[in-house]
């Protein structure tokens, strides 16, 4: 009888623990949705601010920052151009570019974008940085990194803001996991048309959307290096569409006054 009791009492309470839990995951998730900013009806999460400067600090702790003038010149014109047209955001967005050969660029949580030295050396103009940017603003805004993560791991970012010995380990883990995101096929569309509008708001020619991801495409055979095309499915028949898109809308294209080779020349000597 006692044993049967003690059963009893020792399933009750791992129910209470998993109720706990689950109340304290489902919690974490509205967190990390957030709520409407009044006005707006754009999402905005404290939680997810929270998180981008944690994630900021490991990634400037880990990795070479890039910061010449000339590039920082290069990346402040073309994002005051794309966030003008745009107009106002859930987050101030926060580009670092680091010395790295990997050809990517990666949305984080709370507005940071986080671009690769080896994207920038294969991008033949400002305006082709320019889209990939914008595409990235399109996953930004809609938030899909912090969507993707509160669905793999609330409970981890949830603890790993309250500091301690564990917090590093699952901050560099959320780094791990936001830069392997896969998204679907229809996320990537989404954030495609937001790039393709965004673009033409900025009066910067989409076709340099599609000879951005035509130059990557050219050099898939360099798995090792070739990051950015990893979550892009079906990248040929993105780009066809892309191409079609900017033949149907008239643009009042303004170049950007950039001088593109002095800047690439302002690189690491990674590539060549």
């Amino acid at each position: 009888m006692k044993g049967r009791l003690y059963l009893l009492k020792e399933g009750l309470v791992l129910l209470a623990v998993v109720s706990v839990l689950l109340l304290l995951s489902l919690g974490v998730v509205r967190l990390l949705q957030g709520k409407p900013e009044a006005g707006r009806g754009r999402p905005i999460s404290a939680v997810e601010l929270r998180l981008k400067d944690l994630i900021r600090a490991a990634i400037v702790e880990q990795d070479p920052i890039l910061a010449t003038g000339l590039l920082n010149n290069a990346l402040d014109s073309i994002l005051r151009r794309l966030l003008e047209a745009q107009g106002p955001v859930p987050y101030e967005v926060e580009v670092l570019i680091l010395d790295s050969p990997v050809v990517n660029a990666v949305a984080f949580p709370g507005g940071l974008i986080v671009v690769y030295s080896g994207l920038i050396e294969k991008m033949e103009r400002a305006e082709e940085l320019a889209a990939v940017l914008a595409h990235e603003l399109g996953h930004v805004v809609n938030r899909d990194s912090m969507k993707q993560l509160s669905r793999q791991m609330a409970l981890s970012v949830f603890f790993s803001l309250l500091g301690g010995s564990q917090a590093k380990v699952l901050v560099q883990r959320i780094l791990r996991e936001v830069v392997n995101i896969h998204f679907s096929k229809n996320v990537e569309a989404r954030a495609d048309a937001f790039a393709l509008k965004l673009l033409i708001q900025a009066r910067i020619d989409p076709i340099h959307f599609a000879e951005a991801l035509e130059h990557l495409s050219e050099n898939r055979e360099k798995p090792v290096y070739l990051k950015y095309l990893d979550g892009h499915p079906e990248i040929e028949a993105r780009i066809k569409q892309i191409r079609e898109r900017s033949k149907e809308v008239p643009i009042d294209i303004l170049p950007l006054e950039i001088d593109w080779q002095a800047v690439q020349r302002t690189l690491p000597d990674l590539w060549r």
